[in-house]
C-alpha cells in the first residue's frame, strides 16, 4: 500500500510522503534522494512550497544525517542530478 499525505489539497506521491525536521525546527517533505558523489536529499518546506533546500546523507558512528553543502561545486553537481534525473 502506498502511504499518502495531502498538502493543500494534493496529493502527494510515495517519495513525497516522507518528511524530516531540519536543525531550523521547519518540516520538510522529501521530493527525491540521487546518489552522485554523495547521496543527496531534495526537500521542499511544507509550509512554504516556494523553499527548496538540498542536503547531503552522511553516516556518522551507525546513525544517518543531513548535512548542508559545503561548496559552489558540490551544490551546481547536486542540482544538475536533479535536473537531469528525467533525462533518463
Amino acid at each position: 500500500m502506498i502511504a499518502r499525505q495531502k498538502k493543500d489539497g494534493k496529493e502527494l506521491d510515495e517519495k513525497m510522503a516522507s518528511m524530516v525536521t531540519l536543525d531550523d525546527n521547519q518540516k520538510y517533505i522529501v521530493l527525491d534522494e540521487i546518489a552522485g558523489n554523495n547521496k543527496y536529499v531534495y526537500l521542499m518546506n511544507a509550509d512554504d512550497d516556494n523553499i527548496f533546500v538540498v542536503r547531503k546523507e552522511i553516516e556518522k558512528d551507525g546513525k544517518t544525517f543531513l548535512e548542508g553543502l559545503e561548496t559552489d561545486e558540490e551544490f551546481n553537481e547536486a542540482l544538475s542530478l536533479y535536473i537531469k534525473k528525467d533525462d533518463k
